[in-house]
């Protein structure tokens, strides 16, 4: 298999305006070059995933890539980049004002953010690293009887971002599956909200 060099899921970012309701997001069309993204979907280790489990989600954390027999180099090194230094720089040259706004308490500016030693979550400590990130290898199996995998949720309180790269296998041909994004009831309070973080809504 030929060696392709990974390459950043921001790269074509500034091609794409920043929206900023219900909250700051980013959706960048085609994100990889089709040489990339056809080898990591090639390759994508679906033996290592329980995929004939009904509408279930699954992941692979960077910490257990280990598990994973014969993982591709393409996806390796694709995980290592995005679990990088390199890529938290670049994050925050995008998000870097919006994550501030959102976390004054802990950020005043960009050195703040750029000063964050980072790491990658069950593999470094806090000793040496402020923030961890994590690049997953997940799918959802087939649908085989109706159902939800999530429901309408929050991330967790303890993230500055998340994001997703959805990989289409060429002959997938189904519907649905889609990402929704959902903002809050007009007069709803931090009160109210603040429940929700720690439950599921009702879908």
């Amino acid at each position: 298999m030929e060696y392709i060099k990974s390459r950043s899921i921001l790269e074509k970012a500034n091609n794409f305006s920043l929206e900023l309701n219900p909250f700051p997001h980013l959706i960048i069309q085609n994100a990889l070059p089709q040489e990339l993204a056809n080898t990591l979907t090639k390759n994508f280790p679906i033996s290592s995933f329980q995929a004939n489990a009904n509408n279930t989600r699954f992941d692979i954390s960077a910490s257990k890539l280990s598990e994973i027999k014969d993982l591709a180099n393409p996806w390796k090194e694709f995980i290592k980049f995005h679990t990088s230094q390199e890529f938290f720089y670049e994050l925050i040259k995008i998000f870097g004002n919006e994550i501030i706004k959102k976390n004054d308490r802990y950020f005043s500016s960009l050195a703040d953010l750029q000063n964050m030693r980072v790491g990658t979550r069950n593999i470094d400590s806090l000793e040496n690293c402020d923030i961890f990130l994590d690049t997953q290898i997940s799918i959802n199996s087939a649908v085989q009887s109706k159902g939800t995998v999530r429901k309408v949720h929050t991330d967790h309180t303890n993230k500055l971002f998340s994001g997703l790269l959805y990989l289409r296998q060429p002959n997938d041909n189904s519907e649905g599956g889609a990402l929704n994004l959902y903002k809050w009831k007009e007069g709803y309070t931090e009160k109210d909200k603040v429940k929700h973080y720690t439950m599921k809504f009702n879908s």
